[in-house]
C-alpha cells in the first residue's frame, strides 16, 4: 500500500494504548472465535477512566482447560505457550519490563510453578499497554495489538492468589446465558448505558447480593472484581451488564 499523502492518512480505528487494572484473569474459549474451539487468555478489569475493559487473546491451538485457572496441551510433551500465538507475544513483551518479569516469577513460584500456564499471574497488575504491530511472516498479514510496556504496580485490595479466581468453568461458558460467551462485553455495557435510566429486572436474591456487594466494597474496583467471580451474577445477562456499568447497581447502591 502506497505511503498516504498529509490529510490522507489512515488509522487502524484500535485503541492506541491503556492503563489496565486486572480484576479478573482465566482461561477460557469465545464462541465468535475459532467456533470456540480455541483458548483464549481473559483480562477483565478496568482503564485510566475507571471503565469496564477487556483484553483477550489466543494462547494457540492445542490447549485446554479443566478449571479456568490452568491450561494444558495434551499433544505436546513440553508445556509451552506458543511464542508465535499473541498469548506469546504479550508473554514476550511482559519479559521485556524487568519489573514485572521479576513479580510474575514470584508469582509463579507461589502458585505451584506452573508459569504462563497459570492465568492467576496476571491477577490485580497495573499495566500501560500499547498497540505494537505483530509480525508472523510470509503470507500472514501483521495485526497490531494492546502489548504491555509499562509496570505500575497493583490494585487495592488484592486478593488471595491460591484463591480460584476465574469467574466460570469452560463449560459454563458455552452457555447463552453468560454474555462473554456470545457477544463483545463491551458492546453489551454500551447498549446497557443507553438503557441506564429503565430499572433492572428480576429485583430478586442475586439481585439484592448484588447491591449488597456494592455497599460493602470500598470501591467500584473491588466491586466489579467481586461481582465478576459470582456465577450466579454472571448468569443473569442484565444483571451481570448492570454490575459492569457503574451507572446501575454501583450507583444505587452509593
Amino acid at each position: 500500500m502506497p505511503e498516504m499523502p498529509p490529510g490522507f492518512e489512515l488509522d487502524s480505528g484500535l485503541r492506541e494504548d491503556m492503563i489496565l487494572s486486572i480484576h479478573s484473569a482465566y482461561f477460557a474459549p469465545h464462541a465468535d472465535y475459532q467456533d470456540g474451539k480455541v483458548i483464549m487468555l481473559w483480562l477483565i478489569g478496568t482503564d485510566e477512566s475507571d471503565d469496564p475493559v477487556e483484553v483477550r487473546m489466543s494462547c494457540g491451538g492445542g490447549w485446554q482447560s479443566d478449571d479456568s485457572n490452568h491450561i494444558y496441551n495434551p499433544e505436546r510433551k513440553k508445556q509451552h505457550v506458543t511464542k508465535t500465538s499473541v498469548y506469546g507475544f504479550w508473554l514476550s513483551y511482559a519479559f521485556e519490563i524487568p519489573e514485572l518479569a521479576k513479580v510474575l516469577v514470584e508469582r509463579a513460584d507461589s502458585l505451584g510453578g506452573a508459569g504462563s500456564l497459570d492465568a492467576r499471574i496476571w491477577l490485580d497488575l497495573i499495566l500501560q499497554l500499547e498497540n505494537r504491530e505483530l509480525k508472523w511472516g510470509k503470507n500472514i498479514d501483521a495485526q497490531e495489538k494492546l502489548m504491555p510496556v509499562a509496570y505500575l504496580g497493583m490494585t487495592t485490595g488484592q486478593p488471595e492468589l491460591g484463591e480460584q479466581v476465574a469467574p466460570q468453568t469452560p463449560s459454563q461458558l458455552t452457555q447463552p446465558g453468560i454474555p462473554n460467551a456470545t457477544v463483545d462485553p463491551l458492546a453489551v455495557v454500551k447498549a446497557a448505558r443507553a438503557q441506564a435510566t429503565q430499572p433492572i429486572a428480576g429485583q430478586g436474591t442475586v439481585y439484592d447480593r448484588a447491591i449488597q456487594l456494592a455497599k460493602d466494597a470500598p470501591d467500584y474496583a473491588s466491586f466489579l472484581a467481586t461481582a465478576l467471580s459470582d456465577p450466579e451474577i454472571l448468569a443473569d445477562d442484565e444483571l451481570a451488564v448492570a454490575c459492569a456499568d457503574q451507572n446501575q447497581i454501583w450507583a444505587q447502591a452509593h
